[in-house]
């Protein structure tokens, strides 16, 4: 249903309107807040007319109402300051008003768009000219300029009818009546995709600083993208070619010209896989070409009809007042019948449906499949409908099927490409795997717009120049160099840097250590902060905020990502309690969880009791620093009154609820690696041992892992995540133990040197912590002293063993997949009858260690000199990359 909407009939009503539309802009072009709230009244009264006051009068307010809203917040923008009187302006700004025609319709869509309205077309191709004769050196593209226009005329819209609601009340009725559904889903669509472009267009990017007004859309770099493709010849021989793009553009094809239905879009920590989502949503919604449904995963509770798990998101998201909405008023996959616009479902986050490494890999592919089947039966009804997973890497791969590789596009750092940044996303284990790369694998790389060459951190730099009206200086050397890969090959990890101060002179000082990056951005978030209310109000010191930002990680990490409610999150503050002065800083009103969750860029979770930080890193460097704080905080404890059992009691009571994550221990390395005192961290680890030591023995204490609903099961997990996280804490301090001058092999004085009292007491250990090798929680055990111990036909996957020593151990008929024993002694152990596989042995020691029967087919890393000194026999099953011939005991008969 369409309504019509007319001019009043007096010209001098008319007359007046476009003076005071005219004196309006002009006063907020001057930032004359009040004045312009003064003249938008008299615009309002000036534009009713006197004489005719018809429904199609006040329609056609409305429309000139709504130009008028969004001209003012395009020439308000902060970064345009306008060089014009207001003399000056109003030939412009009148000629602008008088686009609006005399007569026309208003569809449904256009109340909640009226983007979409042809009324404003001739503005929207004018706004930019008027822009530039306001601000002749402001920042923008006249792209940028109009797509401001737009995404705030949304806005506008709904601001004028909410001035006044009375008076456009027929508006509302004749749109948005029950009766009309057609229409009632088309504003919905509206309004979801006003949701979508305003985080692109609209929101503000993260900074430190609480005006910014930069988005991403001035800021975003069109990334590239590869994929791979695999061949085998007849002889068995491995070809692998990978195809690099642009991700827009490889998208788009897919999206308009691909017969199959799912594409997955996989990256790391920071490549800009959500930035992309919003931007290709965007881009799809400007072409109107499909309907986007775009879903937070985090916020979707995954059952196994996906079709229903869809329509409850969808509903809860829903807010019917706001600038746009996350959800819909029912499930709009329900209205394929009457819909056939064709449907783009973008589902963002695919590592957030789960914080258990274990459950997320099954969960993931679950999801993956279910959305599969989720589009058949869609498109076995006519429906043309595809979706778009983002998700990091390693769940992405996880998910897909071997067959279904090919539907991944993984996306490429923002550096010049090299190949090892292609075969980092292709796992596959075989005989000829040694340490330069697999020789049966011949791999090409397609690329015939030569992107790879392509360095985007310098284009990254000027962008943001220009979208800060900062001068353009020579690109810093932070941005490009390679001593600072950790930081500016991932475009979020670049904004950070950029927004630090280590991205000009300081620099080296945060070269292959992100965390300092990430503490100079807090402290600027509590700086900026301390000098107004509420913290101003409060002698809340920048460690206590550190504190507190720590307890909110925490949170989060127990929640898989989401803090819960402020009743779980006072039992947890009041744990965390490192230092005397603890009470006095819960006690602050600052402390409660929301106006901690205030200070960072957080975001309220779908049940509204609990916040999530939208940046994933930040949270998981917070605990990461806390799981560190905790480590020196109790052994401080230890050489005071507190006996071990104490301190682990306080270990259990925060780290027993959440398994460690990849990147919290990462973090957690990278704090112990800067540590202020590393000639103390010998003291650290041993007084940290000694409480390893009383868990041997006797576990966890139950009762600070307890709670009111726990079954057997949580507390058996509950033992194995504190267990796992003190181990790899003492492994990550052991680590940053120097070594002195001149020593080059790691000895006991740099490793844990645990009392296993009896040589099972390790295997024990492992049984505890990965049961039969069980894929979970990322362990390091690097630098720990298992000396004679006896591990027979234990399962190891995927441990960090570096640095550690198995002198005299037995290890016979043990399974050994993807583990890393860099720097390791083997000597005088017992490896007979075991299986190798994958991992590294760089430089690992095998002196007279016993490799009879052994299976080293798949092992990397090995050298003749290295298994030369080994003892073996003909049984042993060496590397295809070496050559038996050197080796003396090849040939040894069993």
């Amino acid at each position: 249903m369409s309504i019509e909407f007319e001019k009043p009939t007096k010209q001098r009503d008319h007359i007046k309107l476009l003076e005071l539309a005219v004196q309006m802009i002009t006063k907020a072009v001057g930032s004359d807040m009040i004045g312009t709230a003064f003249a938008a009244e008299k615009l309002f009264k000036a534009a009713t007319g006197k004489d005719t006051d018809t429904q199609a009068n006040r329609n056609w307010v409305w429309v000139t109402q709504t130009l008028a809203e969004a001209t003012c917040a395009v020439l308000q923008h902060p970064r345009l300051h306008c060089v014009l009187t207001e003399i000056e302006l109003t030939p412009n700004i009148t000629t602008l008003i008088q686009t609006v025609p005399d007569r026309g319709t208003i569809e449904p869509v256009h109340l909640n768009n009226p983007s979409a309205h042809p009324a404003f077309a001739e503005a929207r191709n004018m706004i930019a000219g008027i822009a530039r004769t306001v601000s002749p050196e402001h920042p923008f593209d006249d792209k940028v300029i109009e797509q401001k226009f737009f995404s705030v005329l949304m806005t506008a819209g709904a601001t004028v009818v909410a001035r006044h609601p009375d008076y456009f009340n027929g508006l509302n009725l004749a749109l948005s009546s029950p009766t009309q559904e057609p229409q009632k889903r088309e504003l919905a669509h509206a309004r979801h995709a006003r949701f979508i472009s305003k985080g692109f267009v609209s929101d503000p990017i993260f900074t430190t600083d609480l005006d910014e007004t930069v988005s991403l859309s001035e800021v975003y770099l069109h990334l590239r993208c590869f994929w791979h493709r695999r061949q085998i010849d007849e002889d068995g021989k491995i070809s692998i070619t990978s195809h690099v793009d642009d991700l827009h553009k490889t998208a788009k094809d897919w999206l308009l010209h691909g017969e199959d239905g799912l594409r997955v879009i996989g990256g790391g920590p920071g490549s800009g896989k959500s930035s992309f989502a919003r931007a290709f949503a965007h881009q799809i919604l400007q072409d109107n070409s499909h309907r986007v449904i775009f879903v937070e995963l985090q916020h979707l509770t995954f059952n196994a009809d996906l079709f229903q798990a869809l329509g409850t998101y969808v509903q809860y998201r829903n807010t019917g007042v706001g600038d746009g909405s996350a959800g819909f008023y029912e499930n709009p996959l329900s209205w394929a019948a009457d819909d056939q616009t064709p449907v783009l479902l973008v589902f963002d986050g695919l590592d957030e449906l789960s914080a258990q490494d274990t459950e997320a890999r099954t969960l993931t592919k679950n999801f993956v499949d279910s959305v599969s089947s989720l589009l058949s039966m869609q498109r076995s009804s006519g429906r043309d409908i595809k979706a778009m997973i983002l998700g990091r890497s390693s769940a992405c791969q996880a998910a897909l099927s071997s067959s279904d590789q090919g539907k991944l596009l993984h996306v490429a750092p923002i550096k010049t490409l090299a190949d090892a940044d292609f075969k980092l996303d292709v796992t596959d284990h075989s005989p000829d795997h040694g340490p330069e790369g697999r020789k049966d694998i011949t791999w090409h790389v397609d690329d015939p717009q030569n992107l790879s060459e392509l360095d985007q951190r310098p284009d990254y730099w000027r962008r943001w120049q220009k979208a800060k009206g900062l001068p353009a200086e020579d690109v810093p050397d932070s941005v490009t160099h390679e001593d600072m890969a950790e930081l500016n090959v991932e475009p979020l990890l670049l904004h950070l840097l950029l927004i630090s101060d280590f991205a000009t002179t300081r620099w080296r000082e945060a070269a292959n250590n992100r965390n300092y990056v990430y503490e100079d951005i807090l402290t600027k978030i509590y700086d900026r902060n301390a000098t107004k209310p509420p913290m101003n109000k409060t002698d809340l010191s920048c460690d206590d905020f550190f504190r507190l930002m720590e307890c909110l990680s925490l949170s989060a990490w127990r929640g898989g990502g989401r803090t819960g409610d402020e009743k779980n999150f006072g039992k947890l503050r009041k744990a965390y309690r490192l230092g005397p002065d603890w009470r006095r800083v819960i006690d602050l009103p600052i402390a409660h969880l929301e106006n901690i969750a205030l200070h960072i860029h957080t975001r309220l979770d779908s049940e509204r009791i609990g916040f999530s930080f939208i940046h994933k890193s930040f949270g998981e460097y917070l605990a990461g620093r806390a799981v560190f704080r905790t480590a020196l905080y109790l052994v401080v404890r230890l050489s005071g009154d507190d006996e071990p059992a104490d301190a682990a009691g306080k270990w259990a009571e925060l780290f027993s609820f959440a398994p460690l994550t990849r990147p919290i221990l990462r973090f957690l390395t990278d704090e112990a690696r800067r540590f202020e005192h590393p000639d103390e961290m010998r003291g650290t680890v041993d007084a940290l041992t000694e409480v390893f030591n009383h868990t041997l023995r006797n576990g966890f204490p139950m009762d600070v892992m307890s709670t009111p609903d726990v079954r057997y099961r949580d507390l058996e997990d509950r033992q194995r995540n504190a267990e796992s996280t003190l181990v790899s804490t003492l492994s990550v301090l052991a680590q940053a133990i120097p070594l002195p001058k001149g020593q080059t092999r790691i000895t006991n004085a740099q490793r844990v040197v645990p009392d296993w009292g009896r040589p099972h007491f390790a295997a024990s250990l492992f049984e505890r912590i990965q049961p039969r090798g069980r894929l979970g929680t990322p362990l390091s055990c690097a630098r720990f002293d298992f000396s004679d111990a006896a591990m027979l036909g234990m399962i190891f996957r995927d441990i960090a063993f570096d640095g550690c020593t198995f002198e005299g151990a037995f290890l016979f008929r043990t399974f050994i997949f993807q583990c890393s024993f860099k720097d390791s002694s083997f000597r005088n152990s017992q490896i007979a009858g075991s299986f190798l596989a994958g991992g590294g042995y760089s430089k690992a020691d095998f002196e007279e260690a016993n490799l009879n029967m052994a299976d080293l087919l798949t092992a990397q890393g090995l050298t003749e000199v290295q298994l030369s000194k080994a003892q073996g026999n003909q049984g042993t099953k060496l590397p295809l990359y070496i050559d038996a011939s050197k080796i003396p005991w090849a040939d040894k008969e069993d």
